[in-house]
């Protein structure tokens, strides 16, 4: 633990790209009719965007980083 800096952490919904928006609007039910379905191009967006998320969290001096689940 140190005491030189005050650890920081985001509240609220996470920033997603009007990228990420547009492919989450555009998932399909699986048959069930409740499980949005998850494609390969859509995992990859979505790393793509996590990893740039939490990249300028560090770059802003976040200390405790933000998950998106």
């Amino acid at each position: 633990m140190t005491l030189d800096r005050i650890s920081t952490s985001l509240a609220g919904s996470l920033p997603r790209t009007p990228e990420l928006i547009a492919a989450n609007a555009a998932r399909t039910f699986a048959e069930d009719g409740f499980t949005l379905e998850r494609t390969p191009e859509f995992e990859g967006l979505l790393t793509t965007a996590v990893v740039d998320l939490l990249q300028r969290q560090k770059e802003l001096g976040t200390t405790i980083p933000e998950l998106l689940e």
